[in-house]
């Protein structure tokens, strides 16, 4: 009997079963368990609401630790240039980061910027006399005879409630001293509620303590027949009245839990688990077995350097037909990688050709000169044996400077399939990349930067397969800058605790956010059509994920690819 012969008589008898056991059981113990489910789900509610406020507090938190440590606001706080507010205190600049209220401070306390902005109206508005006492005895309740502190949170000024974060106003990108301290609000407005709630799916309000039945000051649950009132505690409150958020949530579960269950579903769920026991057991012998086996043949195979390369075929039914077609499909995958990764490797070889080729001819025309000068020195018997020596010594730079490429061409063209891995350095791999790039540098006037490549780094990887990839990702950068003026790529190599760190970072335009996830999918190309075949990249991140390392994409400020591997 064939997997769907055997599934039916399964299905069958415990349909069977089910039928007969509805008219014999009866109970109403599920409805507790409804009642657990929806705790459990209002409670997943409110931690969902509580990440989301804390995400929201963070986020004010790291944009204005970016602008308290930028050394211009550091300025600001010492001497009061204006200019410095009138540049970068526009409208449109803390519309984007909806800023409510910015003051800047000095180490005493003493105001020296007050500024409200209304940015749904898009314009200044003058601080009120309340916000400037609020934010003086902000001063004496958090910041009083303390240096280099950091206080967040949330406050309640009349009908509004905001985010608050004040920082140190730090010199040297956030190393001190400090000059100063940069308060900001953030209103939590209609808008951002409206944002809380397509997120949660629920109605919420902001409430205080004093306008809730609540008695203690703590998370809470007010159960009615239809909704539950949840109160969410908010942190760091500046007041002594507490803020709460206040979740309007339907009891569906329950509901629909006391709607469908009555009378009859107490025994029944015994027997509902007794039976996807039987189920389970039956179902695992002739089917989950057998799949978690194939599971871990494909999960071997997909190890580098695997030792099993098919998975085993057991019976003759459609799972024993799957594992067949599985081995059939991985004959045909095999060899087709081996084309592609031939090809990938050839088509980067090919487009460097030109290049080479411009680079060989100019040390070939010297010599040819030179060739030329000798020859009518000897018609002429004209033999200056110093001004020979001299061409001689230049004819032989020039052979080497061949030599040097040829020789870099044949390493990085060899078959890396079965080469091992080997303990060298970042530079010994470099040296023959350079030789193989600088032509097509030289000839869209490209300048590499290699001043922060540490050369002396030590990996443990597969030589021939690291220059491959360095090819790819400095062949893409020439690529995405060629015509750019003044442009640049930059190589950078350095090591932290547990890894070493080579980034191929280019001066062109970041790669726009609909791109950054496709970038990496095998036969995704930006180029134009016939430049490109979309296989550099995807291979490029296989070989590095074979050392144990990670392929990663930065996209600001300007495009890097960083390669990262253990030590």
């Amino acid at each position: 009997m064939n997997l769907r012969g055997r599934l039916f008589l399964i299905l069958f008898a415990t349909s069977t079963f089910f039928i007969v056991a509805l008219y014999i059981i009866s109970s109403s113990i599920l409805l507790k368990g409804y009642e657990a489910i929806e705790d459990h789900q209002l409670n997943q509610n409110i931690l969902r609401l509580q990440e989301i406020i804390a995400n929201e507090q963070q986020h004010l938190m790291n944009t204005v630790n970016a602008w308290s440590v930028w050394d211009e606001s550091y300025k600001f706080a010492l001497n009061r240039n204006q200019e410095f507010y009138k540049v970068n205190f526009l409208v449109d600049s803390i519309f984007d980061v909806r800023f409510s209220e910015v003051i800047f401070y000095d180490l005493k306390g003493n105001i020296i910027l007050a500024q409200d902005y209304d940015y749904q109206a898009r314009k200044y508005i003058s601080p009120s006399a309340d916000k400037i006492k609020r934010a003086q005895e902000f001063w004496k309740l958090h910041l009083a005879d303390k240096s280099g502190v950091t206080v967040s949170g949330l406050s309640c000024t009349g009908d509004y409630f905001d985010f608050f974060t004040m920082n140190p106003i730090l010199k040297g990108s956030g190393k001190g001293p400090a000059a100063g301290y940069m308060l900001v609000f953030r209103r939590i407005d209609d808008e951002l509620i409206k944002k809380f709630e397509n997120i949660i799916k629920f109605k919420l309000k902001m409430v205080t303590l004093k306008d809730t039945p609540l008695k203690e000051r703590q998370i809470s649950f007010i159960k009615m027949e239809n909704e539950v009132l949840g109160y969410v505690k908010l942190p760091g409150v500046m007041y002594k009245n507490t803020l709460l958020i206040e979740m309007t949530m339907p009891r569906s579960i329950y509901l629909f839990g006391k709607k469908t269950i009555g009378t009859y579903l107490g025994l029944i769920s015994l027997a509902a688990y007794f039976l996807v026991f039987v189920l389970f057991i039956i179902f695992e012998r002739a089917v989950i077995k057998r799949i978690a086996q194939l599971k871990k043949d494909l999960n071997e195979i997909s190890q580098d350097h695997a030792t099993v390369n098919r998975v085993n075929v057991i019976g003759k039914d459609e799972i024993g037909d799957l594992a067949s077609n599985i081995n059939s499909t991985l004959q045909v995958l095999d060899q087709k990688q081996m084309i592609i990764n031939r090809s990938s490797k050839l088509t980067a070889l090919g487009e460097m050709a030109a290049s080479i080729a411009h680079e060989i001819n100019s040390p070939l025309s010297v010599i040819g000169g030179y060739a030329v000068r000798m020859s009518k020195m000897i018609a002429r018997h004209e033999l200056d044996y110093n001004q020979l020596n001299i061409i001689a010594q230049k004819i032989n730079n020039n052979v080497f400077r061949i030599d040097k490429i040829i020789k870099s061409l044949r390493v990085i063209a060899r078959d890396s399939e079965q080469e091992e891995k080997a303990l060298t350095t970042i530079g010994a791999i470099f040296e023959d990349v350079h030789s193989l790039c600088q032509a097509k540098l030289n000839l869209r006037n490209i300048k590499l930067d290699l001043s922060e490549l540490n050369p002396h780094l030590s990996v443990n990887v597969r030589p021939i397969q690291l220059a491959q990839v360095f090819v790819n990702l400095i062949n893409n950068s020439i690529d995405a800058v060629e015509g750019q003026e003044n442009a640049w790529i930059k190589i950078r190599a350095f090591e932290n605790e547990s890894s070493i760190v080579i980034q191929v970072i280019d001066s062109g335009e970041p790669i726009i956010p609909d791109i950054v996830d496709r970038i990496m999918d095998p036969f995704f190309t930006t180029k134009e059509a016939g430049k490109g075949t979309g296989l550099g990249l995807p291979i490029s991140k296989g070989m590095i994920e074979a050392h144990g390392g990670k392929l990663n994409l930065i996209t600001h400020p300007h495009t890097c690819f960083e390669i990262v591997l253990p030590k």
